[in-house]
């Protein structure tokens, strides 16, 4: 039990040391609702109005991508580097080149709140 409460201890207080976040200013006013980190330097986040954007260098910058859409998008997720989806309300964004560009398929639900890719081809989204 003493090694647990130790083990504890230590993470709680290196875990801080560790993190190397920093606040950044970017330009847009629309609210974030996810992110998907695609490796150590790219990231995608989805935002409220269709709003995508993309990092290449550990979130430095941040670059608005076309989402074919003024929907909210609620989650995002990708099957591996290139292949990825957005959802939000009663709509699905689709990725083929890393989120660079992306095509948009209204759908007949309010809200998807979670999406998760299995394979490059099958999704589940959830309601929530």
């Amino acid at each position: 039990m003493k090694y647990l409460i130790f083990l504890l201890i230590l993470l709680i207080t290196i875990s801080p040391a560790l993190a190397q976040w920093q606040i950044q200013n970017i330009s847009i006013t629309e609210d974030l609702n996810d992110v998907f980190v695609l490796n150590e330097t790219t990231a995608v986040v989805v935002g409220n109005n269709g709003t995508i954007l993309k990092t290449t260098n550990n979130g430095n910058e941040w670059g608005s991508k076309n989402s074919g859409t003024t929907n909210h998008l609620n989650a995002v997720s990708f099957y591996f580097e290139s292949a990825g989806i957005a959802v939000g309300d009663e709509v699905i964004c689709k990725t083929t080149d890393a989120g660079e560009t992306w095509s948009s398929t209204y759908i007949n639900k309010n809200a998807i709140s979670v999406s998760t890719l299995i394979s490059p081809w099958t999704g589940y989204e959830f309601e929530l």
